[in-house]
């Protein structure tokens, strides 16, 4: 826990400190204490797993009780939490020192209220004899009387007890400490449920849940995602998943787990990052299609020059981070012009095409090129215009160019096609005179 005097020795020297040395102290929950993550000295052996799901979500609906909110959705909140709880520290092996000191529970309080090596009835009694001896067998294992009343409680909610919902909420603990990362990366470690967090949460949600889902127990929408996408994992250490959610491991891990839709923004990046990633696709694009409507780029000079945009920068430490958006401004600033003609190439090629320009060119640091440089677009946008022009041109004429496929030569481009006085001679040989009227010059002939 930190303490005041913990706070005072760590504060960083703004002046002329150096960042990359600095010891972030959380100095307040962050999350009221109901929500502050609990952990058993021991990780919960699979033939006992609903004993410890329950006493945990005991735990969490008296806390959660005792700050005011109603039984029946204490309760409800309670499950979920500790169901999703479970299954990050199982899947991603969290231990304490894994989580905020300030937003966890100390061994203590959970041995206060839950005696791990006694023994103890079965989780859920059958019926209410059993019910009646659980209580009695229990009272060794439960110390604390409120959360021995509150376990029995939930052991005796029939639908607490429905294993695919449950096995569903568990599931939710696979992704979340990826999304929030991704999150944390997005805002630079700022740690809240905002619409980019709501969209990439509702993506896993839809999965698991399926596409018309119900939310599990009737709870509401806004209180079941606040639950899973926010409490859950708000006490786990952010560096800790800003490294999972950057590490390209993980993608291979949340796909072969079949959790495609946590992934799709793994490995995650930084804004300059992202920015540059953005900008290299760009111009690897509009080199492979502008090859042919006589556009020339020195790819080499340009991917030196975008590299040395990120060289030797270390995006774990904040001044490097600053840095690099620096050199990402001036790069895109220097080379605006070329990189504006990139997005003409693009967008004149999709609306030829009649397609969807695709999200490359929504985004934020290429839309903000094209806005600082429009006359340069409209020139790459113009180079492509009189190119497809002059191939509609050459088309209509009969003059194709050769395509190859699978490793096939490239055929030669086609002659264009006689005139149209030497074609008529040409039907008129192969129809036969009277089938085959030989136009006069000026005769049945319409002006452009």
């Amino acid at each position: 826990m930190a303490t005041i005097e913990a706070l005072f020795q760590d504060l960083p020297n703004l002046r002329n400190g150096d960042p990359a040395n600095y010891t972030v102290v959380h100095i307040a929950a962050g999350i009221p204490p109901e929500f502050h993550f609990i952990v058993s000295a021991n990780e919960p052996p699979p033939d006992d797993f609903m004993r410890y799901l329950l006493i945990e979500a005991a735990m969490y609906s008296r806390s959660m009780q005792d700050a005011g909110k109603g039984e029946d959705e204490a309760r409800k909140h309670a499950i979920v939490l500790a169901c999703v709880r479970l299954g990050i520290r199982r899947a991603w092996r969290i231990t304490r020192n894994d989580l905020i000191a300030a937003q966890t529970r100390t061994p203590a309080y959970y041995g206060d209220r839950h005696n791990e090596t006694a023994a103890m009835a079965a989780a859920v009694p059958a019926n209410a004899t059993a019910q009646a001896q659980a209580v009695a067998a229990n009272a060794a294992a439960f110390p604390l009387a409120a959360v021995r009343r509150e376990y029995n409680a939930l052991a005796a909610i029939a639908e607490f007890a429905e294993e695919d919902v449950l096995m569903k909420l568990i599931r939710f603990g696979l992704a979340m400490p990826v999304i929030t990362g991704v999150i944390l990366v997005k805002t630079d470690s700022q740690h809240h449920f905002i619409a980019q967090h709501k969209n990439v949460f509702r993506a896993v949600m839809r999965q698991i849940l399926g596409s018309g889902g119900v939310i599990p127990f009737g709870l509401e929408a806004e209180a079941f995602e606040d639950i899973v996408a926010h409490k859950s994992t708000h006490p786990i250490n952010s560096a800790l998943m800003i490294d999972i959610a950057r590490n390209p491991d993980t993608k291979t891990r949340l796909m072969a787990a079949g959790l495609a839709s946590a992934a799709v923004r793994v490995p995650a990046q930084y804004g300059p990052e992202s920015a540059m990633s953005a900008v290299k696709n760009l111009v690897r694009k509009a080199v492979a299609i502008g090859r042919a409507a006589n556009v020339a780029v020195d790819i080499s000079q340009f991917e030196a020059l975008a590299a040395g945009v990120t060289q030797d920068i270390d995006f774990r430490i904040p001044a490097d981070r600053a840095l690099v958006a620096t050199r990402v401004a001036e790069f895109t600033t220097t080379h605006g012009v070329d990189l504006a003609r990139c997005m003409g190439i693009l967008q004149a090629t999709c609306d030829n095409a009649n397609i969807a320009r695709p999200p490359l060119l929504r985004s934020y640091a290429l839309a903000r090129i094209a806005a600082d440089n429009p006359a340069a677009t409209a020139e790459g946008v113009e180079q492509m215009t009189v190119f497809y022009r002059s191939q509609r041109e050459r088309a209509r004429r009969g003059m194709l160019s050769g395509m190859a496929m699978f490793g096939a030569d490239t055929p030669a481009g086609t002659d264009p096609l006689p005139t149209d006085e030497t074609m008529t001679q040409i039907l008129a040989a192969v129809l036969g005179s009277n089938n085959a009227q030989v136009a006069q010059p000026g005769q049945g002939q319409q002006g452009n």
